[in-house]
């Protein structure tokens, strides 16, 4: 949670392991849920998307945060 909390501070785009009511209450309050992974349903492929997804809207990411 920390993480994601200072990436988001300084404006850097990231992919959060949801792995708790904390952090799914975080990452929905600054709007960015499709950032996340739930971490009991995670796999190598929708990371990869993730990943992906980022670096195509990079910008757009980090001007949302």
């Amino acid at each position: 949670l920390h993480s994601i909390i200072f990436a988001s501070l300084v404006g850097v785009p990231f992919i959060a392991l949801s792995y708790g009511v904390k952090t799914d209450s975080f990452i929905d309050e600054i709007k960015m849920s499709d950032f996340k992974i739930a971490i009991d349903s995670i796999s190598h492929k929708e990371l990869i998307i993730k990943v992906d997804y980022i670096f195509e809207r990079y910008s757009e990411a980090r001007s949302s945060l």
